[in-house]
């Protein structure tokens, strides 16, 4: 069995000063998700901007009737300059006018990409973002509207957002949020068509990037070294989620966030960890066979079963049961079987997962 080498001094720098960092900003945010949210702030896709250089704006329902399963929205405007996130070879005019968007289901999904300057249609006044023919978000806070149209499927989703957001990080440099609301619409593909309602996301991100200041794609060695990233969404009742994210550099491990969280906001509860085994993900079984992307790029070992949760408060073992997506950045998503003790109870439910390994280690368990 290979062991990873402990990382050298330079490196516990780096992490340490990371860890300080995020730890910070997930404080910040923390602070920010026990207050009413501002409706003032913008949600902006921030095209050209000169500080920020990416934006996200991510559609997540853990829990949706078969055979969809999940719904998941996933939009990167603009390349982030991380080598989990960075997909170079879908940039056609620069990486920082390239909006990769991933739509999926069980069922159906799709991924493309759309130069934000010539196929999106980013209209303050009409408050409505197109991206590409296949989507289009709407609305103001606290109701929007989410059109898609993709080969084999339709929907369309009317949310209703609760009254605090959930802040993951706060910061200039960064923010990071997602707003839990009610749902109700309809998704149809080619065989029926799914009447749909209950909770689900939707998030927004904003961020500095190496693309804001140099609109080239970076090499390999020069992108951050953001390597893994996890992030979980699991339906524990009609108004209440859990939500799990970890993420990783320099095949170590920045930081965890753990929250549970409900529409009303009683009871909601959350967990920062950078440094102890509190809070903990483990893969119990990979899938037998790489996923890739439509083109048969991207090679990942994705995990079948696994677990999370916070020690001595909450576990979740997760099966995977639905295709790999690829489409969060050199990642993929899947829905998955959840069994939950949390408070003395057990609950069968089905969550969302996001999953990108890039480390060297995961390269290595390819090659085995």
């Amino acid at each position: 069995m290979n062991v990873p080498k402990p990382p050298n001094v330079a490196t516990r720098l780096v992490l340490a000063a990371t860890r300080g960092t995020v730890l910070g900003y997930a404080k910040r945010g923390a602070g920010l998700s026990t207050r009413a949210f501002d409706s003032s702030y913008s949600l902006s896709p921030l095209p050209g901007h000169r500080f920020y250089g990416w934006t996200h704006y991510g559609v997540m329902i853990p829990k949706v009737a078969a055979p969809h399963q999940y719904l998941s929205v996933m939009v990167m405007a603009g390349m982030p300059g991380q080598r989990a996130f960075d997909v170079d070879d879908v940039v056609t005019t620069t990486p920082r006018d390239t909006a990769t968007v991933s739509i999926s289901t069980a069922a159906a999904a799709y991924y493309g990409t759309a130069s934000m300057r010539d196929d999106c249609i980013f209209d303050p006044g009409a408050e409505e973002l197109h991206f590409g023919a296949e989507l289009a978000i709407g609305g103001r806070y606290p109701e929007f509207n989410v059109e898609i149209d993709i080969p084999g499927l339709t929907a369309q989703l009317r949310f209703t957002l609760a009254e605090r957001a959930t802040w993951f990080v706060q910061g200039r440099p960064y923010d990071h949020l997602s707003l839990l609301g009610q749902y109700t619409g309809w998704i149809q593909t080619s065989d029926a068509r799914v009447d749909v309602s209950g909770v689900g996301n939707i998030e927004y991100a904003r961020c500095v990037g190496p693309y804001a200041l140099r609109n080239r794609l970076l090499p390999w060695r020069y992108k951050a070294p953001v390597d893994f990233f996890t992030y979980h969404v699991i339906e524990l009742s009609a108004d209440a989620q859990l939500l799990f994210c970890r993420v990783g550099m320099l095949g170590d491990r920045i930081g965890d966030l753990v929250q549970l969280r409900t529409l009303s906001g009683d009871g909601d509860w959350r967990v920062n960890e950078i440094a102890t085994a509190r809070t903990f993900y483990d893969v119990l079984e990979y899938q037998g066979t790489p996923s890739t992307d439509s083109t048969g790029n991207h090679e990942m070992l994705l995990p079948h079963r696994f677990r999370l949760g916070v020690r001595d408060r909450v576990e979740v073992i997760g099966t995977t049961d639905t295709p790999a997506r690829f489409g969060v950045g050199r990642g993929y998503i899947a829905g998955y079987r959840a069994n939950i003790e949390i408070d003395g109870r057990r609950i069968n439910t089905r969550g969302y997962s996001e999953f990108v390994d890039v480390t060297k280690e995961a390269t290595n368990r390819l090659t085995q």
